[in-house]
């Protein structure tokens, strides 16, 4: 699921070619975190490798999780499958895993050394 949601957030960063087109608006922050961003997917889409091998990206992604995911009472025993496929709905997916690694790109460029 985090692959799939860093190679999806990856894509949008590939395909916005226009810092004019960022989210946000053209300020000087946003076509900064842009251009980072763009060097952090051209990175995962290259080698996607690179995201199972970045447990930094994984600990930030589960880090900045919000919501609850899961609800013990609606299904017992646990399963973490059960887990993957609820939050990769699609009426789920927006603010269980995309709202997240959004994040999880912003704390991967605070923390990038060049």
């Amino acid at each position: 699921m985090i692959r799939n949601a860093a190679l999806n957030k990856s894509k949008f960063w590939a395909v916005t070619t226009d810092p004019t087109a960022i989210p946000g608006g053209q300020t000087a922050l946003n076509i900064i975190r842009w251009a980072k961003s763009r060097l952090i997917s051209a990175q995962m889409l290259n080698s996607p490798q690179v995201i199972d091998g970045n447990t930094n990206l994984q600990i930030l992604f589960l880090k900045n999780l919000t919501q609850n995911v899961w609800d013990n009472v609606a299904v017992n025993p646990f399963n973490a499958d059960a887990v993957i496929l609820n939050m990769e709905t699609s009426g789920n997916a927006p603010t269980m895993i995309d709202a997240p690694m959004d994040t999880t790109f912003d704390d991967l460029i605070k923390y990038m050394v060049f």
